[in-house]
């Protein structure tokens, strides 16, 4: 990083602050600090498209520039998904990686020769997904929405969801092709990627429906992410000393986090939501900006909200245990943080449900104390 201060020119000064961000977010997220880590993701995620907006595409292939693309934009990118799963969206980078359209995701490669192009590979489909939901939910505000745009939104819908297929197969492939020879840690990650897979898979699948209870038809889904999920706290236990210590707080790779948040949120069988969330709590790290506690609570407070008078719904899962009706399913649940005078954090949770009157829709917001002193 000095090296490149030295430089005095306008990129390296940029790569370098840029560095500096990644860096900051990090030791932000660490401290559980989410809305300082955020706030600065966004600085440089501001800053990377600014500069995207005074180079030509061929310019950011070349020379110092390279770094940008091919080092500090994937790292924002997988900023962006994190934070946009954590229900902080921002603006994409659509100058450094192409925005979708229908046959025009970034490809899928005919075959994975490791688990990192893998894991590329899903990132790049989870970034496109996160898009189009948003694309969605924007749409869905709309009083009177445009036809054509909701022809627009199906187009890319079938897009992304013929590259998940074929990253799924490819992803079958390479895990067969591998067989017993991967590590523990690396049959940890091939979990991981998979679990990745289903949620983004039932998250795009179920985009456009128009109401909650469609997602009802994805149990199996929801059952394998849960049952892999168990696998891997199980198995952390039976990693070496040096790489149990590594597991251990904080980690801004996509681990099991996400999957049991969105089932616990999108699942609603009693027995197998509260399973994700009895997971959740089991994990002895945060991952990204999720804070364990903050995120077990946000979940655990959603579900109090679906499941009153619970018993008189005519809903069932597949155990015969009554499920919430529509009227009672949170669409979206949002949160942020709040430091009192005191040092004690508060989240703010914002949750958007069909309303029962001419309102499209109904807005909850409530301050949760999630008992947290820093």
């Amino acid at each position: 990083m000095v090296q490149l201060i030295n430089n005095r020119n306008d990129r390296s000064t940029e790569i370098a602050a840029l560095l500096a961000c990644v860096l900051f977010v990090c030791i932000e997220a660490m401290q559980s600090n989410t809305n300082q880590a955020l706030a600065l993701f966004r600085k440089g995620n501001t800053l990377l498209n600014s500069i995207a907006e005074h180079v030509g595409p061929l310019d950011l292939t070349q020379g110092v520039s390279a770094v940008l693309m091919t080092d500090i934009a994937p790292i924002f990118r997988r900023f962006g998904v994190l934070s946009a799963l954590w229900g902080s969206p921002v603006e994409p980078l659509s100058a450094w990686f192409k925005p979708p359209s229908e046959g025009d995701l970034p490809s899928v490669p005919l075959s994975f020769s490791t688990l990192a192009e893998a894991r590329c590979g899903i990132y790049d489909l989870t970034d496109a997904s996160q898009g189009f939901t948003m694309a969605v939910f924007m749409y869905r505000k709309e009083v009177n929405p445009d036809p054509a745009s909701e022809k627009v939104l199906l187009r890319e819908q079938h897009c992304i969801l013929a590259h998940l297929s074929q990253w799924g197969r490819k992803f079958q492939a390479l895990h067969t092709r591998l067989g017993t020879s991967v590590s523990l840690a690396e049959a940890q990650m091939f979990a991981i990627y998979r679990m990745s897979h289903m949620v983004v898979t039932i998250w795009v699948s179920s985009a456009l429906a128009d109401f909650e209870t469609s997602l009802d038809s994805y149990s199996n889904l929801f059952e394998s992410i849960v049952r892999e999920a168990a696998i891997l706290v199980e198995s952390a236990s039976d990693l070496p000393p040096t790489d149990v210590a590594s597991l251990q707080h904080f980690s801004f790779e996509m681990s099991f986090m996400p999957p049991l948040y969105f089932t616990a949120l999108k699942c609603r069988s009693p027995s197998l939501r509260r399973r994700a969330v009895a997971l959740m709590k089991q994990s002895s790290r945060n991952e990204g900006f999720w804070d364990l506690a903050q995120t077990a609570r946000v979940v655990e407070r959603v579900i109090e909200l679906e499941e009153v008078d619970l018993l008189s719904s005519s809903l069932r899962d597949a155990r015969g245990d009554p499920m919430p009706e529509e009227s009672r399913r949170i669409r979206h649940a949002f949160f942020d943080e709040v430091v009192l005078p005191t040092g004690r954090k508060q989240t703010t949770l914002t949750c958007v449900k069909r309303a029962p009157g001419p309102e499209l829709w109904e807005t909850i917001v409530e301050v949760l104390d999630t008992e947290i002193v820093i």
